[in-house]
């Protein structure tokens, strides 16, 4: 059984996430304390990318949200954050497999460089130095000489899943995550896994994943904040 433990800033998810530890049958991941599971919410993450992916914003930012997702995967793989990411040491290149899967399942490749891998233009003297034998040798008319875009490299990605196939490849997504995670005790507990906001999706986890979601009166969190956490409000 996965069991994820979550709750907005300093409403107490972290101490129940404690009390759970102390049960014998249940362990957290790679065994490490204070560990977020950032990876579904994360900025591009999954959650952003379904949001992009079926919204109504076209086919330069699909291939933009997934070619982010591509690279917020690799740098939480890559990089050690203490409290998150680190798959290439807790998990190992596994992560990445499964990432690049998902992607495959759900896009084509295409080399095409599209607006949105477009971010800068730059004067190019080789450019125009081109451009003016062209113009001499081929009577080729000048336009914006010596002005070259700047864009980034890569393979870009057009979308080929319909809604209903985008949510199959995504369990599985989350299913590969939640299996290279488990840990060998019956239940296994997960600290931020999704955000109290995000609770919706816990419809696309395996069906013995359970959410305990921690409220807290507002005012006792001002006051903790006030007293306990920061000087100055």
């Amino acid at each position: 059984m996965n069991i994820l433990v979550t709750g907005n800033y300093d409403t107490g998810s972290s101490a129940v996430y404690d009390y759970l530890r102390e049960f014998k049958g249940v362990e957290v991941p790679f065994n490490l304390e204070g560990y977020e599971h950032t990876i579904f919410y994360i900025q591009h993450g999954l959650i952003d990318l379904e949001n992009v992916l079926f919204g109504d914003s076209g086919y330069i930012s699909a291939d933009a949200a997934i070619r982010n997702f591509l690279n917020i995967s690799e740098n939480i793989y890559k990089y050690d954050f203490k409290f998150y990411g680190g798959y290439k040491k807790y998990i190992g290149q596994e992560f990445l497999k499964m990432t690049y899967e998902f992607v495959d399942s759900i896009s084509l490749k295409f080399n095409a460089r599209t607006i949105g891998k477009i971010h800068k233009m730059r004067f190019s003297l080789v450019k125009g130095c081109g451009q003016i034998l062209f113009a001499i040798t081929k009577n080729y008319k000048i336009k914006n000489w010596g002005m070259a875009y700047k864009a980034d490299k890569g393979p870009g990605y057009v979308l080929k899943a319909r809604k209903e196939e985008f949510l199959e490849a995504k369990k599985k997504y989350i299913a590969d995550y939640l299996r290279l995670c488990k840990t060998d005790s019956e239940i296994t507990i997960y600290d931020h896994l999704l955000l109290p906001m995000n609770a919706e999706h816990l419809k696309d986890f395996p069906n013995d994943s359970k959410l305990i979601l921690v409220e807290r009166d507002p005012r006792d969190v001002y006051t903790l904040i006030r007293r306990h956490v920061i000087n100055n409000p």
